[in-house]
């Protein structure tokens, strides 16, 4: 493909082609982009996709770190080449999405340009240019990768072996969340994310709900920070009138295949009661391997779903008996973060109900949700709820209140309550009573957090206005008594978006891989990730990076505080996701992710 001047304003490509398929073919479309001439130097690289019925108006701003994942077709070429085949295209309306990116895969400029392929036979797109953080490209390569196909890609056996040593926490890839509701008009509301481990690297699930459209979307991430086309799912019987009101995403995966857990809150019609679904996630077994050798394997998203109506609680804590009465359930939720964990007894949701009770279920492939084995672990107006399992323990956190009637001068007390017991508990004998009870304790002023262990130590993210601690505890060897291990240490708070004001963490999660910790954050137009070792003796700060302050992670800066964060890691990487905002409009962007090398 050559390059030639189209006037003095543009630099502009020979026609290339998107064929169109069908009986009745119509003919192959022209495509001409066009950039200022101050770029045609830098540019290296271009990489266009095509987004089959959705807006320029959704996708062109986010075209800044790259292109979406959801496209129906992608071509990447070097300006110096010739453009490579694409293939055919089902005939419809698209959004064709272009990017000039430099050598090192940074985002020059972006155009978009919408069509509608049956009766088009020319299409321009006019590139804007466009830059990060202090003027330099979003999307470059990090450390340990190199632009290829105008993606970036692991550089493998490059003799580089300090890439990740000591948890560096090198970019190694990223970019934006999957494609929004193309009907996305604005008053939306955004699940999620939540992150697991899969064969091939990771994977990062959401849920969107617009305009009377609910979709799940789940992206494969491999461990260069790339995504192979998401899969998605419409999920049917919801309200008419979407309660927008958040809950989060139970994720657990395996080797073979993994689980998700959602959540429906009662409505008045047609659906009253309360729900949850457990849809199951495969492995398709269709992959392919990029050209740096990645192995990325695709994913699906089973339509079988298990349902389990949640129509009412026990009144007590732990059941009581029949002769007590119950309470109608009105809301569920689940929290952000992990709220899924595999313990001895099996597979463990926790959760939160009439915006008062924690409670942790079982869940099983065909059975779901068993919420008539359900053990309640507080009542003291928990918000919110966590689990973590090891091999050892089973743990709770939820944010309480206590005297929310304000019963002194200083008014509601807020905290954190952690509950432990054995490992092999079962969900309905959750929190054992007397003569043994569960240890718990509690971390006065905090209002979110998250929670993860390991062996019969058990690690807690304390967030409270201005102030981020994270706790270490060991459980006994019988575990019915809990201690804390040194001083809780402090998170430094992220920078400030505005001047005179000053910036806090509003939420976080937490995975633990080894003898380390990972701690993800997120706060109005921030996200950080820290890292913590040895934290089977005495946790100590190893490593942390903030994302506003790199020009390669797009998509930090547009985060509201009410945005979540998602961490999962393995032995060398660590993947972050994050949402922009719990509700979004029709400006704006869904959110992004960003792996990072992280070895010993």
């Amino acid at each position: 493909m050559s390059i030639a001047l189209a006037g003095a304003a543009s630099v502009a490509l020979s026609p290339f082609v998107f064929s169109n398929s069908g009986c009745s073919r119509a003919p192959d479309v022209r495509f001409v982009i066009t950039v200022a001439p101050e770029l045609a130097q830098p540019t290296q690289w271009f990489e266009v996709g095509a987004y089959r019925a959705a807006s320029c108006a959704a996708l062109e701003p986010m075209l800044t770190g790259g292109l979406v994942g959801a496209f129906q077709r992608r071509v990447g070429w070097r300006r110096s080449d010739v453009a490579p085949s694409v293939g055919d295209l089902p005939p419809d309306r698209y959004a064709f999405g272009a990017i000039a990116k430099d050598a090192e895969c940074g985002v020059l400029a972006v155009g978009c340009s919408e069509a509608d392929i049956r009766d088009s036979s020319e299409v321009k797109i006019a590139l804007r240019a466009t830059s990060g953080t202090d003027g330099q490209a979003l999307g470059k390569c990090g450390v340990g990768s190199t632009c290829n196909a105008a993606q970036c890609m692991p550089i493998v056996d490059n003799g580089n072996s300090n890439l990740g040593a000591n948890c560096s926490l090198e970019v190694v890839g990223g970019g934006p969340l999957a494609n929004p509701l193309s009907k996305n008009s604005g008053g939306g509301v955004l699940y999620g994310p939540a992150v697991a481990l899969t064969p091939t690297g990771f994977v990062l699930v959401y849920q969107e709900t617009n305009d009377g459209v609910t979709r799940l979307t789940a992206m494969p991430i491999d461990k260069a920070g790339g995504s192979l086309e998401p899969a998605r799912v419409d999920l049917t019987k919801r309200c008419k009138a979407e309660v927008n009101e958040f809950t989060g995403i139970g994720l657990l995966t395996t080797e073979q295949s993994g689980q998700i857990v959602l959540a429906r809150p009662a409505c008045r019609e047609p659906f009253a009661d309360a729900t949850f679904e457990l849809l199951q996630l495969e492995y398709t077994g269709d992959s392919e391997t990029g050209d740096a050798g990645v192995q990325r394997a695709a994913v699906k998203i089973n339509t079988t779903t298990t349902v389990t109506t949640f129509k009412d609680l026990p009144g007590p804590i732990n059941g009581g008996s029949a002769s007590q009465p119950r309470i109608p359930v009105t809301s569920l939720k689940l929290s952000p973060g992990h709220i899924a964990a595999r313990a001895g007894s099996g597979n463990i949701v926790a959760f939160s109900a009439n915006g008062s009770v924690g409670a942790i279920a079982p869940f099983a492939p065909g059975r779901g949700v068993m919420t008539a084995q359900l053990g309640q672990f507080t009542t003291a107006m928990a918000s919110d709820a966590w689990v973590a399992a090891s091999d050892q323990v089973l743990a709770a956190l939820a944010p309480i209140t206590t005297d929310p009637a304000g019963g002194d001068d200083t008014g509601p007390k807020q905290a954190l309550k952690l509950i432990v017991d054995r490992a092999t508990t079962q969900a309905l004998a959750f929190p054992a009573r007397a003569p043994l009870p569960s240890p718990s304790t509690r971390m006065e002023g905090a209002t979110w957090g998250s929670v993860s262990a390991i062996g019969r130590r058990i690690l807690v993210v304390a967030g409270a206005p201005g102030e981020t601690q994270l706790h270490s505890f060991e459980a006994s060897p019988d575990v019915l008594s809990l201690t804390e291990v040194g001083t809780p240490l402090g998170i430094a708070a992220p920078p400030p978006v505005q001047q005179d004001k000053d910036a806090t963490y509003t939420t976080s999660d937490m995975t633990i891989v080894g003898n380390r910790a990972y701690v993800a954050l997120l706060g109005e137009g921030s996200v950080a990730l820290h890292v913590f070792d040895t934290i089977a003796a005495n946790p100590v700060a190893l490593n942390s990076r903030q994302f506003s302050t790199d020009s390669r992670i797009p998509l930090v800066t547009a985060v509201r505080n009410n945005g979540h964060v998602a961490v999962a890691a393995n032995a060398s990487r660590v993947l972050v996701a994050w949402t922009t905002a719990t509700e979004i409009t029709s400006n704006d962007k869904l959110g992004g992710y960003a792996v990072f090398a992280c070895a010993k």
